[in-house]
């Protein structure tokens, strides 16, 4: 290093561990855009002089960050929400006035967890998509599965924030990618950090062993039924528009990591699978 740090001195000032700069400089993995920033700030580089310094390819456009990074990013949580809401707004629903609940509800849930599930996908400096996730108490998992609309009425009292090790069950809350960056590259960076993310809480023993979500978006669908989630139920209340632009019943999914492990661990190169097999949770 430049300034005469070690790895683990360099890992810390910009938030990282000591082996995903490792998994850098072999060209394993490449830095999100927040990890992108912090090497420019702590060792002077351009963005360019580091992408060349660790290998990355010129054409790599995209990169994930936490919602909590996305807030830093964009100055507040309040600037990352109406980022998001503005994403949202390309997909219009067939909805009722408060159907959804107040948009404030939603902004202080993000603020209450916003490391407890969820990514945003940047294409360079602009946000393109996120997907964001709860951890939710038994009695609202099971109203999800069974079609109520839960999103009116959830609120912090609903949510749990997994601090500790157990097993929890989560709400698959939103995915919308802008019709643009709707690609195979964005769809892979999706789905590797909801890998990344089950594999983080993992290792910190906490285990999500059933996933339900509510699919308003055609992209949403595609990406859950890649991971395994099965269809339970259509919503009670609510609608989308489907790939012929007709209004259709929102469908709530399930993922049952212990029965569709087959479908999502095909994807596993991190070693999530032996976790959950160390749970019990597979065989």
């Amino acid at each position: 290093m430049s300034k005469g740090w070690k790895q683990g001195e360099l890992a810390r000032r910009i938030g990282a561990s000591e082996r995903t700069i490792r998994r850098w400089e072999h060209g394993k993995t490449l830095p999100r855009l927040h990890h992108i920033k912090g090497l420019q700030r702590e060792l002077g580089f351009t963005g360019e002089e580091i992408q060349d310094a660790l290998g990355a390819h010129p054409q790599v456009r995209y990169s994930v960050c936490s919602q909590s990074q996305a807030a830093k990013i964009c100055g507040s949580f309040e600037a990352y929400d109406d980022v998001r809401g503005r994403i949202i707004n390309e997909f219009p629903l067939p909805e009722e006035p408060g159907e959804y609940g107040a948009d404030e509800k939603w902004l202080s849930l993000l603020k209450m967890s916003p490391e407890s599930g969820g990514a945003v996908v940047f294409q360079g400096d602009t946000i393109v998509g996120y997907w964001a996730s709860l951890a939710v108490s038994e009695n609202t998992y099971r109203a999800i599965l069974d079609g109520k609309n839960v999103n009116k009425t959830l609120s912090g009292d609903d949510v749990i924030i997994p601090f500790v090790p157990g097993v929890y069950k989560m709400y698959f809350v939103d995915l919308f990618l802008l019709t643009a960056h709707a690609n195979p590259t964005t769809r892979k960076l999706i789905v590797m950090n909801f890998l990344a993310f089950l594999l983080t809480s993992a290792e910190a023993g906490i285990f999500f062993e059933r996933v339900a979500a509510n699919i308003t978006s055609i992209e949403m669908k595609r990406v859950c039924e890649h991971l395994g989630f099965k269809k339970v139920v259509d919503h009670q209340v609510h609608r989308f528009f489907n790939e012929k632009g007709d209004a259709v019943p929102a469908i709530i999914y399930e993922l049952d990591i212990g029965t569709s492990a087959d479908t999502l661990f095909k994807f596993d190169n991190i070693g999530l699978r032996q976790l959950y097999a160390d749970k019990g949770s597979i065989d």
